[in-house]
């Protein structure tokens, strides 16, 4: 097998370099994958320019040698990472209950984290599994009045009210929070 211009150059520079490439490339395919997740949170392209983007690079890389290859192959897997971690936030802000904001309703919710207490509201990370007629599973920061606060799994029934989370009504920001539930008062229900 013979080397190529751009391995000959970095033979003679840095040959360390070079066997670090030729060993992990592997690593350096995922990093790269997981480099345009982490990016998507920040940049959100259109998911058509990033998947075409992403097309082209690992087309192109098919047509070349050895390393031009590699960082071809690099640039289309944070290409496809990017599309995909924009695919992946743009469904996890989306609410079934952003369209009930301010409705109140009787609900089903179960308790999923620990509780934390303030003088003012007992706060739990839970999962909304019925509202009103409406079945659905969404994760929300459930508010309820002071007093007892519910154990991690405990299956509620409660009259709630879907308000935007505190960061939306402050900056009126993007959130990956979905909603938050304020209740009048709560049930427990006995699990089967």
């Amino acid at each position: 097998m013979t080397d190529g211009p751009l391995q000959t150059a970095l033979r003679g520079r840095a040959p360390a370099a070079l066997r670090l490439l030729e060993t992990s490339w592997p690593a350096l395919l995922v990093g790269a994958a997981c480099t345009g997740i982490a990016v998507s949170t920040w940049v959100r392209p259109p998911p058509a320019l990033a998947a075409a983007a992403a097309a082209m690079a690992l087309s192109a890389g098919l047509v070349k040698d050895d390393m031009p290859r590699l960082a071809l192959a690099a640039v289309a897997l944070v290409c496809a990472g990017l599309w995909w971690g924009t695919m992946r936030n743009d469904a996890l802000e989306q609410s079934v209950l952003s369209t009930r904001m301010g409705a109140t309703a009787s609900a089903r919710v179960v308790v999923t984290g620990p509780v934390g207490s303030t003088p003012f509201a007992v706060r739990t990370p839970a999962e909304v599994h019925r509202f009103g007629r409406s079945i659905l599973r969404e994760r929300v920061m459930l508010e309820l009045p002071v007093g007892r606060a519910p154990p991690q799994g405990a299956v509620l029934d409660v009259r709630a009210q879907p308000v935007a989370p505190r960061a939306i009504q402050a900056r009126e920001a993007r959130t990956p929070a979905t909603a938050a539930l304020t209740t009048d008062g709560c049930q427990p229900t006995a699990r089967a």
